[in-house]
């Protein structure tokens, strides 16, 4: 363990060629590239460094990679960072919590990724996300996501997305996630669309194979009067598509282009924000996501103990 220090260079490990554990967090490395020769690699904890990228990794053996609470501000396209899925052909969790990525373009060669972790960051898009097809669980709690266009039906084994604290406000976005045949657990909490009228029933009709809304059981019996209540108020839905239409069409093409510079000098004064609190919430940071597995262990261990009760009562009956 290297950890807490002032390392700024990782090149004297070149010569442990079968190192697999290597946390160095908390130091002030900014490239990995010392690290290249190190192939036996299975865990690398390299949060609260001065990283930017993490291209140009190549870790035919590495499971688990931590980056946590850095400066890296895009993933690289596979293209440009010359990668495939056989140099990261084990990795089965990533931790990106707390850098200044505003798109995951770039991820979708991880392809055997099962465990995501995205939360505090600035992402507004979900690009590359659907080639992940063995993704479970989804962390982007505190983003800046309003839409969910990029979750597609070939995510098939994704069961469990947070969303916490974003800017999600519409139902018909919501929506989008039906397409996901295994989502079974979902956290829209503090996003705008929780303060509407029929919430919960709203999204449980729209995403029907909900087993769980924002920690909360959801029981079969509402589950079947979501579905009616979602088949009476198509309205809602109608609304919310005509206002959006609206409102783009009376935006006269001058007033686009200062919004756009007035959100893009916001954006930068936000990423400074987003900085400056990253550096003083770090370890409340880690303390959210152990709790958000914690949770997410609880309720899928809760269902599974519900479904042994089931089946026994079943064989009773039997």
């Amino acid at each position: 363990m290297l950890s807490n220090n002032f390392i700024t260079d990782l090149s004297p490990l070149t010569e442990m060629s079968n190192l697999q554990y290597l946390k160095a967090d908390n130091n002030q490395i900014t490239s990995v590239e010392s690290l290249r020769s190190l192939r036996y690699l299975q865990y690398l904890d390299l949060s609260s460094n001065k990283l930017t990228t993490i291209n140009n990794l190549s870790f035919p053996y590495l499971q688990y990679l931590k980056v946590n609470d850095n400066a890296i501000a895009s993933l690289k396209s596979e293209t440009d960072m010359n990668l495939s899925s056989e140099q990261l052909p084990d990795l089965h969790t990533l931790e990106l919590r707390g850098n200044r990525l505003n798109t995951l373009n770039g991820i979708d060669y991880m392809i055997n990724l099962k465990t995501l972790y995205c939360a505090e960051n600035l992402l507004r898009r979900l690009e590359g996300i659907s080639s992940l097809k063995s993704l479970v669980r989804l962390h982007l709690r505190d983003n800046r996501l309003s839409r969910l266009t990029d979750f597609t039906e070939n995510l098939t084994s994704l069961e469990y997305i947070n969303l916490r604290g974003n800017q999600i406000s519409k139902f018909s976005e919501v929506k989008r996630l039906n397409c996901l045949p295994s989502l079974k657990f979902l956290s829209l909490v503090d996003n705008p669309i929780t303060e509407k009228d029929n919430y919960r029933q709203m999204v449980i009709g729209l995403v029907n194979r909900l087993q769980r809304l924002d920690k909360k059981r959801v029981p079969d019996i509402f589950r079947s009067t979501a579905l009616e209540f979602v088949a009476k108020h198509t309205d809602i839905l109608e609304q919310e598509m005509n206002e959006s239409d609206t409102i783009e069409e009376h935006i006269p093409e001058s007033m686009k282009e200062d919004l756009n510079e007035e959100k893009e000098q916001m954006e930068e004064e936000e990423e400074e924000e987003q900085q400056q609190k990253q550096d003083n919430d770090d370890e409340e940071g880690s303390k959210e996501q152990l709790e958000e597995d914690n949770d997410y262990q609880e309720e899928a261990s809760e269902d599974e103990d519900d479904d042994i009760v089931e089946s026994e009562k079943e064989e009773e009956e039997e």
